[in-house]
């Protein structure tokens, strides 16, 4: 009897103090004692109540568990030491870097849309990049990272090759590298909800446009969308690459755009050296984006993240001939 009082006051308690957490859980842990005879080896993790054991007195229903609140590890402008535990070779200059975070119940603590910043010496100079994790924002325990490795003497636009993306290519599992962030002016708050520079902004339809590496931060939005079967938000997505191999991503997209409706996936490369290859060829024109994104229109949305002169020269003048508001509706990250 004790113990049924008790758990009739436990929840008349959490009704007039929703907010005394502390309190509410010391009453289920003695609760829990109450209820079970004092040889029992049971346990109840999180102070909660998963009902009783075979040695158990008085049977009790269970009690909804306390959902663990995650601690994220990102402080502001503070770094954070995150050790490299996986490395893995996508292609002859894609990697995906996977790095612990200081503590293994802790998630990154990084909004979606959002950047952090991978900080190094090298060369005996501090070098700091801006990268966007693939892993969606509520694993627990680490993050993974896909970049694209720029090698010395490839690329004629960076002879040396990519001071930061070869440091990592360079790094043994076990390493340490300091982690910074967040950072960016824009965060999607999910359900066709975003925040850009703190002002609030809403959109049913995004259209989303990438070149290159960054598809990474609407890669993120993508993910967190669907992974929410109440966000209705449709996507159109078209992504330009260099080549068919240089597509990031490429499997789990094509995936996704196959099993959810509301996401929609084009590809285009600036040329094609295979076979059967279905989708366009060249640079993002304004036909492309005529067959394959929506309109401007009040609930439309552009987000969009790649090389500067694809930004200026074939995203902005390309949407406004299709009626976007550049200034109020395009959204570069």
């Amino acid at each position: 009897m004790p113990a049924l009082i008790a758990l009739k006051n436990l929840r008349l308690y959490t009704l007039i103090k929703p907010r005394k957490c502390s309190r509410v859980i010391g009453l289920a842990s003695w609760l829990n004692s109450a209820a079970y005879s004092s040889d029992s080896n049971t346990s109840s993790p999180n102070n909660s109540v998963h009902g009783p054991s075979n040695t158990a007195k008085i049977p009790l229903a269970p009690i909804k568990e306390i959902a663990p609140i995650r601690n994220g590890a990102l402080v502001p402008r503070e770094k954070i030491p995150c050790k490299l535990i996986k490395k893995e070779i996508l292609s002859h200059d894609v990697r995906l870097f996977r790095f612990a975070l200081p503590s293994e119940d802790q998630v990154l603590g990084l909004p979606v849309g959002k950047h952090i910043f991978l900080c190094a010496t090298v060369n005996d100079k501090l070098c700091m990049r801006a990268y966007t994790p693939t892993s969606s924002v509520d694993v627990v325990g680490h993050f993974d990272l896909v970049i694209k490795v720029y090698f010395k003497g490839v690329h004629p636009k960076v002879p040396n090759g990519g001071q930061m993306t070869q440091y990592l290519d360079s790094l043994s599992l076990g390493s340490v590298i300091d982690v910074k962030g967040p950072l960016g002016h824009v965060e999607y708050a999910g359900r066709g909800k975003l925040l850009v520079h703190d002002k609030p902004k809403f959109a049913k339809k995004l259209t989303m446009l990438a070149g290159g590496t960054g598809i990474t931060p609407i890669y993120q939005v993508i993910q967190a969308v669907l992974k929410d079967p109440e966000d209705k938000t449709e996507m159109y997505v078209v992504y330009a690459s260099r080549t068919e191999d240089d597509i990031l991503l490429r499997e789990e997209l094509d995936s996704w755009a196959k099993e959810h409706e509301r996401l929609k996936v084009w590809h285009v490369i600036q040329k094609s050296t295979k076979e059967g290859w279905q989708y366009s060829t060249g640079i993002v024109t304004e036909s492309i984006l005529r067959e394959h994104v929506p309109e401007g229109s009040d609930d439309t949305l552009a987000l969009a993240c790649g090389p500067p002169p694809m930004i200026q020269f074939a995203v902005k003048p390309n949407l406004e001939k299709m009626n976007y508001d550049i200034k109020n509706s395009l959204i570069v990250f």
